[in-house]
Formats: structure tokens, C-alpha cells, sequence
């Protein structure tokens, strides 16, 4: 099989930030990292001294343009999956929020409610979903392995609920 054929297994998110930049033998070596089984999950350990407050943020109403490459290619995912009859949900994992992406995320919101696509800010839920500051997250923007666990419980729920509704 060519490594094209094997996209799929490719951790995406390891490398977002720098995603033009990413070599062949990174590519190679994460294809053989032991992530792979997981299909690129790596559960975080709990870090304790993280404290998470979104009170404030979650007040921001406020919108914000996105930037132009985004947009662009938020509609192009969007008109892809309207032509080939997939249904979108767009998901916001908790984290320590900014005003300016709090702004950012509303705009994305009004999108999704315009093109008539769910959106869960799981920002929003933290005592539904008994996220504990000092337990569920490993940094200010990522779960540890027990928040993972919470969100993918939730979202799987959600799933079911959505699907027994149609």
C-alpha cells in the first residue's frame, strides 16, 4: 500500500500547528508510532495545577471574522458535505478561552445555526459533564486521558440520542 493509502492513520493534530512544514520521514515515523493503534489518541496524563475558568469568556457576544483561508475552506467542507448527503456536527473541546476566540467561535456558531449544522461548545457544559479543574486536563488546551474519557462519553450520547431521533 502506498503511504497516500495510508492517510487515514495520520495524526493530523500532532502536527497542526506547523502542518506545511511536515517532512516525509516525520510522516514515515508516525506511521510507525505506537499512537497509531489509537489512531493517533495519546491519552494525557492529569496535571493538577491546571485551573480552567470560562465564566467570563462565555459572556462574550461578540463576533469575530474568520480568517479568509478558513473561511474559505469551512465552506468547502461544508458544500462537500451537503453535496454527498453527510450531516456535520461541529465540536469545541474545553479548554482556557480567550475573548478572541470566544469571538471567533460565535461567528462559527451563527454559521452552523445559518447552514442548519450542529455545533456543541463543550466549553459550555463543564458542570453536566463533571469536568474537575486538577483532574480533566493536562494543560490550558488540552484534556488529560480522564477529560478525554468525559467529552467522548458525552459525544457518543449525543450521537445515539441525535440518530434514535431521526
Amino acid at each position: 500500500m502506498s503511504l497516500i493509502g495510508k492517510t487515514y492513520y495520520f495524526n493530523i493534530m500532532k502536527y497542526h500547528s506547523r502542518d506545511e512544514k511536515i517532512e516525509n520521514d516525520e510522516i514515515i515515523a508516525s506511521i510507525h508510532n505506537e499512537a497509531i493503534q489509537n489512531r493517533g489518541f495519546i491519552g494525557l496524563p492529569v496535571n493538577k495545577e491546571i485551573s480552567i475558568n470560562n465564566i467570563e469568556m462565555l459572556k462574550v457576544e461578540e463576533k469575530e471574522k474568520l480568517l479568509k483561508k478558513n473561511q474559505v475552506y469551512l465552506n468547502k467542507i461544508i458544500e462537500l458535505a451537503h453535496e454527498n448527503n453527510i450531516e456535520l456536527i461541529f465540536v469545541k473541546s474545553p479548554n482556557q478561552l480567550s475573548a478572541k476566540e470566544v469571538k471567533k467561535y460565535n461567528t462559527v456558531k451563527e454559521i452552523a445555526n445559518e447552514q442548519n449544522i450542529d455545533f456543541i461548545n463543550y466549553n459550555e457544559n463543564f458542570e453536566e459533564l463533571n469536568l474537575v479543574n486538577g483532574e480533566d486536563f493536562y494543560d490550558y488546551g488540552h484534556l488529560s486521558y480522564k477529560g478525554a474519557e468525559k467529552i467522548s462519553n458525552s459525544f457518543a450520547n449525543y450521537i445515539v440520542e441525535r440518530e434514535n431521533k431521526n
